[in-house]
């Protein structure tokens, strides 16, 4: 309870930072509207920020279908280095849910369902999508992934969209890239 509590209470402080930060953009704006400067470049961007923020899109949660929630939980964790979450079993103690924590987002463990036609990629035979992770370290995490047994789909490129990255593949038949922009 205590860290739910946390969590929402900084997305009110970030709410009420991004208003506070609005509300001195208007300001600003109206005190200059005789004086021309960039005033058009401000109002747009005013605009486009208050129609983000009337839109009620709070997050985004990305759903990954398993197999078996509870081994594609662990792997993630000590092969991709994800933070762990909630992991939820039902009465006879099989994960039925798990939450992974991944920089800024989260990433839902789902199990496969016929009524809503999901299916592992493994047991598909093949993915229609794939996760890009943003890391500090490029290679750094390809030799941490390695060391924990990961499935290399290719090696760390400087691909020519600007993003050094290499792919894997887990247990599940989820495709994964891990990248980071290339300076300069």
């Amino acid at each position: 309870l205590r860290s739910l509590l946390a969590e929402h209470r900084q997305g009110v402080e970030d709410d009420v930072t991004r208003l506070r930060r609005l509300q001195s953009r208007l300001t600003n704006v109206m005190e200059n509207l005789n004086q021309d400067k960039d005033l058009a470049t401000d109002l747009l961007d005013i605009v486009g920020e208050i129609s983000r923020m009337e839109t009620g899109l709070d997050r985004r949660i990305a759903i990954l279908v398993y197999d078996d929630i509870e081994a594609a939980y662990d792997y993630l964790i000590a092969v991709f280095g994800f933070g762990p979450g909630e992991l939820t079993r039902d009465s006879s103690g099989t994960a039925v849910h798990g939450e992974i924590q991944a920089g800024d987002g989260e990433f839902w463990l789902h199990a496969e369902s016929e009524e809503f036609k999901l299916g592992a990629p493994k047991n598909l035979g093949g993915a229609s999508g794939s996760m890009a992770i943003i890391v500090e370290d490029v290679d750094g995490h390809y030799r941490h992934a390695i060391e924990h047994g990961a499935t290399i789909r290719y090696p760390p490129t400087d691909q020519p969209y600007g993003y050094r990255e290499y792919g894997a593949i887990d247990p599940g038949g989820q495709l994964w890239s891990f990248m980071k922009p290339l300076s300069g």
